[in-house]
């Protein structure tokens, strides 16, 4: 099994593994394609959630019965830091998500379908996270 890491943006995304290396793929439904090519079923694939650009292509790989995983991008970017990387390239980035994907192996992306209207041929995909703040407690000394 190979980790992937996926550095996605609005127009590209590149692709790093140990075998590959860095590969470059316009994010639509062309991009995903050349991508499926160079995948075996074995590989996990790991990528940051980027606003809404990762969603095609998690979907796709997903829905080709790929391993997924979408990761949070701060949590992403304090394993950078906990690297102590200080260089930012999306080439380095997919680098890192990879290396990331396979020291911390985040849990795999998934999603149900859910019916919308009356015909069933269409579905909305929904997933749902639930975010609470950790609280933290600072000591303030007043002079």
């Amino acid at each position: 099994m190979k980790t992937i890491g996926i550095d996605i943006s609005k127009l590209t995304f590149i692709v790093y593994n140990e075998e590959l290396r860095h590969e470059k793929f316009s994010n639509d439904k062309a991009g995903f394609k050349e991508l499926k090519k160079l995948l075996s079923k074995e590989d996990y694939c790991v990528m940051e959630a980027t606003g809404c650009y990762h969603i095609q292509l998690a979907n796709y790989l997903f829905e080709k019965r790929f391993k997924v995983s979408v990761a949070n991008p701060l949590v992403v970017k304090c394993f950078i830091q906990i690297k102590q990387q200080k260089v930012k390239t999306d080439k380095h980035d997919a680098r890192m998500i990879s290396l990331y994907g396979e020291e911390q192996k985040p849990k795999l992306w998934g999603h149900e379908p859910v019916m919308v209207g009356r015909n069933s041929d269409h579905f909305l995909y929904l997933k749902i996270e639930v975010w609470i703040p950790s609280t933290m407690h600072y000591n303030h000394s007043y002079s």
